[in-house]
């Protein structure tokens, strides 16, 4: 029992420390018996309430999926499970600004000195879910599809300065693609691309696809979509996939993958806890938690970028003059807290995020609380009684904004500044925050995922672009981004890309506060979890070669810690996973 032994003299050297740390006069005798204790409650918890993972590992999906179209989907619940259901064509490794890229579904990928001319063959084995064949076709209806439906994720990427890329079939399995000019985004744009099978979505013209449009989740992936399941014991739906046996790739060990749906972010914690899922993402504020109940904890520095907002429409777009005096009275130290531990969470220094190889080097991160910002706000206050810095929020108990607003509203008072909050339901937010004309709150908080991609950060601040949420307008800042993309010597795509950093930081349409990193527990009888390449999204790189070592206990351990079968039963038993009786109806 070498796996338990070491638990058990982690806490043996935990509950010693401790032990000394609380009371210096504590006997041998009162130490030996609380790790005595402490060891029986770790087995006792064990053996009642791990039940052995089978053929079955589970994962724990935040939030609800609503679009499961590819093309369409936004949160972060769908894509993991469309990641799940679909292989990319490529992996794209890009480090210190020199990119490898790893085949997957393709069998090659040759790309041209230029960055213009790229030539893909796929794979001659691999095959779609209903056992059809993936081909050049599949490829070229995907690129077509994002570049005549303009309204897509992927927007006009595949779009160079507004003429599209140009796609030529070479046969079955090999696809010729041609950009207008040379894009050095454009590859990571190609490896974010999901190849869908035409001879399936050719079939639908609505562009949402709910959890019951289950004829078309077909992927190509090692598990295939079986269902969707009711579960009765915790109210919930979990869907289910099935080791796909056409897959190209390794064998999965699994049989059966499940994604069990929770409704907030910390319900993951608790879930876990009984030992219900093996795999998730969870807060920072649990990893603690579970690396004390035999979790392991994966830190990627992918996360989010946690950026203050301006609406260009609202008092700042006015009065510009007070952008650096808000920014420096709201001491970003002190909200630091609310996102996670200081482990987790780091300032930013760019609206690039922190994995990001182009990411500007220095620290221009503003002083904070200074007397003279806090000042400046105050005669911005008197001098103009009659405007008052509006402050929205999400209000919903799964989202650190209210405490943050609160926390800001109270500073601010302090300071003599009327700060007026205004909380708003998810939905309420997202339809004014993506209205660059509305005015209903000047200033809030908004974040959005990193990307190894200099390129993607283009959206949020070209002018007239959908996702430039603050209304900012700067066209020298929009010719700089198309030069960086198309110049090919890393070392001067950074420099320009420094300049772009610069410029938005000085105009400051939104200012980059915190980077926080994505965290995932898994359960430490899941093996081979690095070969398997965990990662911020998606879960794993390779899923399929997760394996497990089952947790075993003999009468003889029960017996050195006096444990009875009474012990057992009147443990905490949560019989979850022996309840799921019911399909969802289609």
């Amino acid at each position: 029992m070498k796996r338990k032994k070491i638990i058990f003299f982690t806490l043996l050297i935990s509950v010693f420390l401790s032990s000394c740390a609380k009371d210096s006069t504590s006997s041998t005798a009162e130490i030996k018996e609380a790790l005595f204790n402490t060891e029986k409650g770790v087995l006792v918890a064990k053996a009642a309430k791990q039940k052995e993972i089978g053929d079955t590992i589970k994962y724990g999906l935040v939030g609800y999926p609503a679009n499961m179209n590819p093309f369409y989907s936004e949160s972060d619940s769908s894509n993991r499970i469309i990641e799940l259901l679909y292989e990319p064509l490529f992996y794209l490794n890009d480090q210190n600004l020199n990119y490898t890229t790893e085949t997957n579904l393709l069998n090659s990928l040759e790309i041209e000195e230029d960055h213009k001319v790229f030539k893909l063959t796929l794979k001659e084995n691999a095959l779609w879910h209903d056992g059809t064949p993936v081909t050049s076709d599949d490829i070229i209806y995907s690129i077509n599809y994002t570049i005549e439906h303009r309204d897509t994720k992927h927007k006009d990427l595949f779009r160079i300065d507004g003429e599209p890329v140009s796609v030529e079939k070479n046969g079955e399995k090999a696809v010729t693609i041609t950009l207008p000019r040379t894009s050095m985004s454009f590859l990571y744009n190609l490896a974010d691309l999901t190849i869908v099978p035409s001879h399936i979505y050719s079939k639908y013209e609505n562009t949402f696809f709910s959890v019951k449009n289950k004829d078309s989740f077909i992927g190509n992936g090692p598990f295939a979509f079986e269902n969707i399941y009711y579960d009765t014991t915790s109210f919930t739906d979990y869907f289910k996939f099935n080791k796909f046996d056409g897959y190209f790739g390794e064998e999965p060990k699994f049989s059966h993958l499940e994604a069990k749906v929770a409704v907030h972010g910390t319900t993951p914690r608790y879930e876990m806890l009984d030992y219900n899922v093996q795999v998730g993402y969870i807060n920072s504020s649990d990893a603690n938690a579970l690396s004390a109940v035999d979790y392991n904890i994966y830190e990627f520095p992918q996360g989010e970028v946690v950026n203050l907002l301006y609406k260009e429409a609202g008092l700042f777009g006015k009065h510009p003059e007070i952008k650096d005096a808000f920014l420096q009275a709201m001491n970003v130290d002190s909200i630091k807290g609310n996102f996670g531990s200081s482990l987790h969470v780091t300032p930013a220094n760019s609206i690039f995020s922190e994995d990001n190889p182009y990411r500007l080097n220095d620290s221009p991160f503003a002083d904070n609380n200074t007397q003279e910002a806090r000042n400046t706000l105050l005669r911005f206050s008197l001098d103009h009684p009659e405007e008052v810095i509006k402050f929205g929020f999400i209000l919903d108990p799964g989202e650190p904004q209210e405490r943050v607003a609160v926390a800001l509203q109270e500073s601010f008072k302090a300071m003599g500044v009327d700060l007026q909050l205004v909380p708003l339901y998810r939905d309420e937010f997202e339809a004014k925050l993506y209205d660059p004309s509305n005015n209903e709150f000047d200033v809030c908080l908004y974040s959005y995922p990193s990307n190894p991609n200099p390129d993607s950060y283009k959206s949020y601040f070209q002018t007239d672009s959908p996702y430039n949420l603050t209304g900012y307008s700067n066209p020298d800042l929009d010719a700089l981004w198309e030069k960086a993309d198309a110049q090919t010597d890393p070392v001067q795509r950074k420099v320009l890309y420094d300049e772009i950093q610069r410029i938005i930081l000085r105009d400051k349409p939104v200012y980059p506060l915190l980077y926080i990193k994505t965290i995932m527990a898994v359960d430490e009888r899941i093996t081979n979890v690095e070969q398997a390449e965990p990662k911020a999204r998606g879960y794993f790189r390779y899923p399929e070669r997760l394996d497990k070592e089952e947790f075993e206990y003999t009468q003889e351990d029960l017996d050195a810690y006096n444990i009875t079968p009474n012990d057992l039963e009147n443990a905490p038993n949560n019989e979850t996973v022996n309840n799921r009786v019911t399909p969802l109806e289609d």
